[in-house]
């Protein structure tokens, strides 16, 4: 019978090193990525053998999420930590440094937030921009001689007046 408790969680029963089953399970995926790679192939296997058992995970999941009020910070969150390696208070300060707006058109974030630019190959951010000029830069493939070109044939004069 156990009976010491774990040191993370006090209500439930230690498993090792003081720590209860699910701690000490994140602890291995954290430290031994051969241990990860086990469990989540045994999990995507089980979840295979399972499409039952997987909806009915799948629409705890979506219940959960939705009875949470911030679901959305929290995805939002977790998104910008993991595509850009920022979190939501340096979005907030870049923001202000920009003066609130995009950092090529000024234009202000209305019902969605300004986009996270970035350089690709680096992976490092450049600034917040509205959809239209992250839009712009995506279509011009970020080549600046593209848009000393576009700024040239913008300022000659027209052929048919």
């Amino acid at each position: 019978m156990r009976s010491k408790l774990a040191s993370c969680h006090p209500q439930r029963f230690h498993k090792a090193k003081g720590l209860c089953g699910s701690c000490y399970d994140k602890q291995l995926k954290a430290t031994n990525a051969e241990y990860k790679a086990r469990q989540r192939k045994n999990t995507t296997d089980w979840l295979k053998r399972n499409p039952e058992s997987r909806r009915r995970l799948n629409a705890a999941r979506r219940i959960r999420e939705l009875n949470d009020p911030l679901r959305y910070q929290k995805k939002r969150a977790a998104s910008l930590k993991s595509k850009y390696g920022i979190s939501l208070e340096d979005y907030d300060r870049l923001l202000v440094i920009q003066g609130s707006g995009c950092a090529i058109c000024n234009r202000k974030p209305g019902a969605r937030p300004l986009h996270v630019d970035h350089n690709h190959e680096t992976g490092k951010v450049r600034g917040l921009l509205c959809h239209q000029c992250n839009w712009y830069l995506g279509t011009v493939d970020n080549d600046p001689s593209i848009l000393r070109r576009i700024a040239i044939y913008l300022n000659r004069e027209e052929v048919f007046a």
